[in-house]
């Protein structure tokens, strides 16, 4: 396991806590993702697409991916398609009204285990074990901005609204890597 005078050498910039539950820590070529409640709260949860196809190496814990089909509709639904940039400055456009979000595979990957995402599969994740660490490699760049099904009652959310010092990110991840609970 990665110990966090490691990283803090290798990083390429600060670690950043992002609203899906996790702290990032990019470095050359890839980066981990740190998730645990206690540290790193998921106030974000939506079905979405990445900018860019991986592959992700669980380090710590168990993982959960849920992945789903997105029709769109002509009727009313609770779930609205939108598209654009994770940025502050660009609330994603709304692409089709009305969708439905319908559940085609769900799979828990234990530590030592490996998945892949395309760029377009939409996906949420959930926590199987409280602490997770996962090392995540991107296999193939994309070509479009992410798109995220919105739950029309709670409408858009920045992932990035919450913010943490890197000095708070630093102390969340040595907390996840840290064996003793």
């Amino acid at each position: 396991m990665i110990t966090i005078d490691e990283l803090q050498r290798i990083t390429i910039n600060r670690p950043t806590y992002m609203g899906l539950g996790m702290i990032k820590v990019s470095i050359p070529h890839s980066a981990y993702r740190f998730y645990c409640p206690d540290v790193a709260p998921q106030t974000v949860d939506q079905h979405h697409t990445h900018t860019n196809s991986f592959q992700s190496t669980i380090l710590k814990g168990v993982l959960r991916n849920i992945m789903y089909d997105i029709t769109p509709v002509d009727y009313e639904t609770n779930w609205q398609w939108t598209q654009g940039k994770c940025s502050p400055k660009c609330k994603p456009e709304v692409i089709h009204e009305n969708v439905e979000p319908v559940e085609t595979v769900r799979f828990d990957t234990p530590v030592g285990g490996e998945y892949q995402i395309d760029a377009q599969a939409f996906h949420r994740i959930e926590l199987v074990t409280n602490k997770v660490i996962t090392k995540l490699t991107v296999t193939e760049r994309g070509t479009v901005d992410p798109i995220y099904i919105l739950d029309k009652k709670i409408g858009y959310q920045f992932p990035w609204e919450v913010r943490k010092t890197a000095t708070e990110c630093w102390e969340a991840i040595e907390y996840i890597l840290d064996d003793n609970d």
